[in-house]
């Protein structure tokens, strides 16, 4: 074991894998032990009785499901205020549609309206063009007679 650990400060183990002793903490705590000389080999077969693996899913069980209803718990959360959201933006949509509809429907009147004042004008520029006339041809009858 002392050559072990001496081959391990040095960076070679068999000659054949390169392993510093930091790298060390990425191995489970009983296999570093083990390296080490610190753990006796039968302890380790010793931690992995049935019982232990049971009570370890047990526990992984356990956050497991409270992990799911956490996130069912959040989910919940996000669709009430996506809803609560999308409720609020709809009904301003609506009132922005109905503010549209009657903007577009003022719009309609005034262009109603506009070719009405049209038509009228039209009709009052025809009768004044004739009034004109008929007074031009009234004052060169009276200046025929007056002469």
């Amino acid at each position: 074991m002392e050559k072990m650990k001496e081959e391990m400060k040095t960076g070679v183990v068999c000659g054949c894998v390169s392993l510093v002793l930091e790298g060390f903490r990425f191995l489970s705590p009983p296999l570093h032990l083990l390296l080490l000389g610190q753990v006796p080999r039968n302890t380790m077969a010793e931690t992995e009785k049935p019982t232990d693996l049971n009570k370890l899913l047990e526990q992984f069980r356990r956050r497991a499901s409270e992990a799911e209803d956490r996130l069912s718990r959040l989910e919940a959360t996000v669709t009430k205020e996506k809803d609560a959201y999308e409720e609020e933006y709809s009904k301003k949509i609506s009132k922005l549609e109905s503010e549209l509809e009657h903007s577009k429907s003022e719009l309609a009147a005034e262009h109603k309206k506009a070719g009405e004042l049209a038509a009228e004008n039209a009709k009052l520029k025809y009768r004044m063009t004739h009034l004109v006339q008929a007074v031009k041809e009234a004052d060169l009858k009276l200046e025929g007679k007056g002469a």
